[in-house]
């Protein structure tokens, strides 16, 4: 029976395509009934640092009382960890928001670009960033049918440097740069369900589909069905919620390429879903379904590493009415405003807040293994400076996550005398098995962050 099994099993994954989703799901499956959780890895970050009053939360008798800012952070408090204390350490050229983004993404020295070369303030890293190399390196979060997702809400910057619009490289010279369009983004990724993948038929297929609001389900049902009977018996729960997990996603892009409607209005070759990137009406709308994409591929186990951007550090994403009496401001510009910019920019970091724990939140109702989605993840939520005032000191951090990914003790506030950002990668390395001494240049780190993880 063992002999038959196996036989069945290396025809299903002949078949199935070493790179397929349905190929990772089932290996994933095959781990998780061995005992083996899942880790994931998310760098998200939102721009131009926060309002320290407004942010800093109280520690009083040992309960976290959350600020302002964090308030909406409260659905998703068990999962959280203030770290307070730490400085982002600059070593190299560029303005502030441009090498406070690529310091944050690579913990290394940067490089001041060429007037005319990218801007006068634009950098370039001399590392590939953190979340490469323990994709790379790490044995919790390589060998899954997409490698990463590098997204944004929004890449518009206020002159011609583009390195506050990425967090993410390969090496010095590869960037690889946030897609935006979320309608894209689906395709790129679960066009991995369908059999022999993203391929430009298939994606041309799909997109025809996904306008008449067909699921991407249904180019697999043959597939689907030959995985279940070939899944262990403990883990065929987890095929449907991968199918689920998927359709709920394609429910939520339907809902926003035909709201009020049931669909039928739809005709082939109109695009599934009218999200504008790079718009400010719709930024939380491009965000949402950005980071619905997250969830739906770490659900399924397409992929276990990703980075976010809200918007880059010179945003001038506009924002107005967060406030009785707020007037539109364009983000960056405004935060040059000085003490009279406070209420708006209090009132943004909010806002950025309120999305950023909408998605959590989503994280945290769904399951995974033993626990939930945002047990089993690590959510680095960073900014590129800590205050409008282009300070790199004491930056508002904050760590999301749980067992999962041993973060010790979550729902509490850490404060470290002052030491560098760094230290918070290398303690993250080490969480996933990669050890490091040391990051960047001298200066740039003093040893793996401690009482942050289990």
């Amino acid at each position: 029976m063992t002999h038959s099994r196996n036989l069945t099993r290396r025809a299903l994954l002949a078949s199935l395509g070493a790179g397929s989703a349905l190929y990772g799901l089932f290996t994933s499956m095959e781990s998780a009934a061995q005992g083996s959780t899942a880790k994931r890895l998310l760098v998200l970050a939102h721009p131009i640092g926060s309002v320290r009053p407004s942010w800093l939360p109280v520690t009083t008798a040992g309960n976290l009382t959350l600020s302002p800012i964090l308030a909406p952070f409260e659905p998703v408090k068990r999962n959280m960890v203030v770290l307070d204390g730490l400085d982002l350490v600059g070593d190299g050229g560029g303005g502030l928001h441009e090498s406070g983004t690529v310091l944050i993404g690579t913990g290394s020295p940067t490089i001041a670009k060429q007037q005319g070369a990218g801007g006068s303030d634009d950098c370039a890293p001399t590392a590939p960033s953190m979340d490469q190399i323990l994709l790379n390196k790490s044995p919790f979060l390589g060998g899954r049918p997409v490698g990463s997702l590098q997204l944004a809400a929004d890449n518009r910057v206020e002159d011609q440097g583009i390195s506050c619009a990425v967090l993410s490289y390969r090496s010095p010279t590869d960037y690889l740069y946030p897609e935006l369009d979320p309608n894209k983004v689906y395709q790129q990724v679960f066009g991995n369900v369908m059999p022999g993948g993203p391929s430009p038929s298939n994606m041309a297929a799909l997109a025809r589909a996904r306008a008449r609001q067909q699921s991407v389900l249904d180019f697999s049902k043959r597939d689907l069905a030959r995985l279940e009977q070939a899944a262990p018996a403990s883990e065929k729960v987890k095929i449907d919620a991968f199918a689920t997990a998927i359709r709920e996603l394609e429910t939520t892009f339907d809902a926003q390429a035909n709201p009020g409607g049931s669909g039928s209005a739809c005709q082939p070759g109109m695009a599934p879903a009218p999200f504008t990137p790079n718009v400010s009406e719709s930024h939380g709308a491009v965000g949402q379904a950005l980071l619905a994409i997250i969830r739906t591929a770490f659900a399924c186990d397409l992929t276990r590493v990703a980075s976010f951007l809200w918007a880059p550090g010179t945003s001038v994403v506009t924002f107005s009415g967060l406030f009785p009496g707020m007037e539109t401001v364009a983000h960056h510009p405004h935060s040059h405003a000085g003490d009279r910019a406070i209420p708006e920019l209090t009132a943004i970091d909010t806002w950025y807040s309120e999305q950023t724990s909408l998605f959590l939140q989503s994280l945290a109702q769904t399951p995974d293994g033993t626990g939930t989605l945002l047990d089993n993840t690590l959510v680095l939520y960073v900014t590129e400076v800590a205050r409008a005032n282009h300070s790199f000191e004491q930056l508002p951090i904050v760590v999301f996550g749980g067992p999962g990914v041993g973060i010790r003790q979550a729902g509490r506030m850490v404060q470290y005398q002052p030491r560098p950002f760094n230290d918070l990668w290398l303690a993250v390395a080490n969480q996933f098995g990669v050890p490091m001494a040391s990051l960047g240049s001298a200066q740039q780190w003093s040893g793996p962050l401690p009482n942050l993880f289990a």
